[in-house]
């Protein structure tokens, strides 16, 4: 708690001239909103109407829609096993860990042990808006934004009383429920959110390969969050929020599943005054576990035997950051902030089967921490520039790092490391400007450097899916991003926006799962090793016009060259599960009058390689995906949705005997919407 006291005269003074403020309550925003400066970089904002016209009601699914927006595996997050839900942009993929940074209402949303984000459990319906901000250095959000960030913001809340429920069923048995209700008044605003699912599933195998031992994977998985602010005054809120889930799935065998358990809490204050210090301060904390089996079945797909079981995986979370604005004169926009991360957690697992029984136990895992400072400005010194600088310091430690193995007969101690505290620290920043060149461009520029510290999975867990075993590697160094990026902005019409941008990362110390040998029985040995150098070049484009009657066109397309460069033996290999192309063109027709929402989508993803070595390759894909939303009465509408509607073949993993693992096939629902 030492790192907390200075923060707290802050506070005091900042909240102290205000205490006493009138009974007239103004409601102001959330959060502190975008400064002049952040749009000298690449982002894109995307709407809660945007959001609701998604052929699928997961959160990840519905960003597949943007440029860069990359999941490590090609599946849905209501199949894909937990831990392998990390997301990355521009091209920066190969690691289930997110290179990019989730945040909900700036919470951290990454497991505190793996650095996996909880997508499958986020009521879609309460996010308000998602901001994507492409290209690592984002100054304010610190470690963990290496590729760029995803800021969730919740629903807004209208005034007095209002509510939206959701239930629909589709084929695979599949049945869903959600609920949102929330009031306003005065100084007290409060909402609730929920949402079910379950789900019989589908296989994992591709048709052809399936053999007895395949079987669906079921999914089920209920959340439930909750938010309360207090008005203080007619500049500063308080908000309260906490996010409980719970949710298990299966892995495609009898025998194995897995499950992903969370409770988070925050507390965030805000201070937007018309002059004087803005002011915003955040304290969150969050508890996870997950468990989860590993197998692997024979040529013929007719036994099974569990490799390994993830009995549970405690971790802990928690942190505060606080940031202020000063009010300056002549244009000048100032951010100065302090943050601090904690994590803790360990992997406890029976592993090594003999005759179908374990032989051994293993714990491992440790302790990390961040703690950090940043300043960024910004300038408009004529009407038509914009510019920013910005930096940032953090220092970090990792502590009580262990692994311990024993046989299971006897308790008898077979490893045992308790691996050196380490600690660092990471100079990163950013700097761009925007220039209006007339009414029809404008064109920006960015520099910026990032960074990412290994997750505690990373460091000191081994694990093996199929004939892979991958060896874990306490001596990993942080990630570090350079890179830089140039855009135009192209408006020829209020109706019309489109945005060209070419960019170049060099990622160092790229941590990437290495093969070392082939072992006996074809087992592939790899470690996670830091690869010296990577670089992903390429160019985004994106395209959005209102058409004619509400017809909405929504198009982007990214290019990029992601490979190892020298020295290294995978030099010029590409980065895995990486493909060079990625498009989507989206066509949404709104009808306010009578409150239709519909949606076509067509989405292609080229191949990529699913192994370091490039060895096996992914073959690209194309979906088409619809949604609709008609309302049938007053407060009472109709919805429909049809993901993969050509039941395209999406291959998502290749193992080094050519089985396919398959993503989303056709998937249909149909339901109703209730709103107030």
């Amino acid at each position: 708690m030492r790192i907390f006291r200075p923060i707290f005269p802050v506070l005091i003074g900042l909240v102290s001239p205000v205490a006493c403020a009138a009974d007239d309550i103004v409601v102001t925003a959330s959060h502190l909103p975008p400064t002049p400066g952040d749009a000298s970089y690449a982002t894109t904002v995307i709407s809660a109407e945007r959001l609701d016209t998604s052929a699928s009601t997961r959160l990840d699914d519905a960003l597949r829609r943007e440029s860069g927006f990359q999941m490590f595996r090609r599946s849905s997050s209501s199949v894909i096993n937990a831990s392998t839900q990390g997301v990355t942009l521009r091209g920066l993929g190969g690691n289930a860990s997110s290179r990019a940074l989730v945040t909900l209402d700036g919470v951290p949303l990454a497991d505190p042990f793996g650095g996996w984000i909880p997508w499958s459990v986020l009521a879609l319906s309460d996010i308000g808006s998602v901001r994507i901000t492409r290209g690592g250095g984002a100054v304010a959000a610190g470690e963990g934004a290496l590729s760029g960030s995803i800021e969730l913001t919740s629903v807004p809340l209208a005034e007095g009383f209002s509510g939206r429920g959701d239930i629909s069923y589709g084929n695979f048995n599949s049945v869903e429920a959600s609920e949102r209700l929330g009031w306003r008044s005065g100084r007290w605003a409060v909402s609730l959110a929920a949402v079910a699912r379950r789900s019989d599933g589908y296989a994992l195998i591709a048709p052809g390969q399936r053999g007895t031992a395949d079987i669906a994977a079921a999914s089920n998985s209920r959340s439930i969050s909750g938010r309360v602010s207090y008005a203080l005054s007619s500049e500063m809120t308080v908000y309260a929020s906490v996010l409980v889930y719970d949710e298990t799935k299966g892995n495609g065998f009898v025998v194995s599943n897995n499950a992903n358990r969370g409770t988070d809490f925050a507390v965030r204050l805000v201070r937007q005054p018309s002059t004087g210090w803005a002011m915003e301060a955040l304290a969150w904390y969050k508890n996870r576990n997950f468990s989860s089996g590993f197998a692997s079945a024979n040529a013929s797909r007719t036994v099974v035997t569990l490799n390994s079981v993830q009995d549970a995986v405690p971790a802990t979370g928690y942190g505060g950051r606080i940031e202020v604005r000063p009010n300056l004169p002549l244009g000048w926009t100032l951010r100065l902030g302090g943050e601090a991360r904690f994590a803790e957690g360990e992997t406890q697992e029976r592993f090594l089967p003999i005759a179908a029984r374990f032989t051994k136990t293993r714990f491992a895992g440790g302790q990390q921490r961040v703690i950090g400072g940043f300043g960024e400005a910004s300038a408009t010194p004529i009407s038509a520039l914009t510019l920013t600088a910005g930096g940032r310091y953090d220092r970090w430690e990792q502590t009580q790092g262990h692994r311990v193995e024993r046989l299971l007969s006897s308790n008898a101690i077979t490893l045992s490391n308790a691996y050196p505290n380490s600690a660092g620290s990471e100079w990163t920043g950013r700097a761009g400007a925007q220039f209006k060149l007339s009414a029809l461009f404008t064109t920006r520029a960015a520099v910026y450097t990032g960074w990412r510290l290994p997750t505690l999975n990373e460091l000191y867990r081994p694990f093996r899916v199929g004939t892979i075993s991958t060896e874990s590697n306490a001596a990993l160094a942080p990630e570090q991003l350079r890179g830089a990026d140039v855009g135009l902005v192209f408006t020829p019409s209020t109706r019309w926006r489109g945005e060209v941008t070419g960019f170049a990362n060099w990622l160092d110390n790229a941590i990437v799962n290495t093969t070392i040998s082939t072992g006996l029985g074809g087992i592939i040995n790899q470690q996670r090793q830091n690869v010296p150098h990577a670089r992903s070049i390429g160019v985004e484009a994106m395209l959005h016009g209102r058409l004619w009657h509400g017809l909405t066109f929504d198009g982007s397309l990214i290019y990029a060259d992601a490979t190892i460069r020298a020295p290294s033996p995978l030099s010029g290999k590409m980065l895995a599960q990486t493909p060079r192309w990625q498009s989507s063109v989206t066509l949404s027709w709104v009808r306010r009058d009578d409150g239709l929402r519909a949606a076509l989508t067509v989405r292609h993803t080229a191949a990529a390689f699913d192994d370091d070595l490039n060895t096996r390759t992914l073959p690209s894909a194309v979906t088409l995906d619809a949604a609709c939303r008609a309302r049938l009465m007053p407060h009472v509408a109709i919805t429909l949705r049809a993901e993969n509607i050509t039941d395209a073949r999406i291959v998502t993993a290749l193992s080094t005997t050519g089985v396919q693992s398959v993503g989303t096939p056709q998937l249909f629902s149909a339901g109703f919407g209730f709103s107030f």
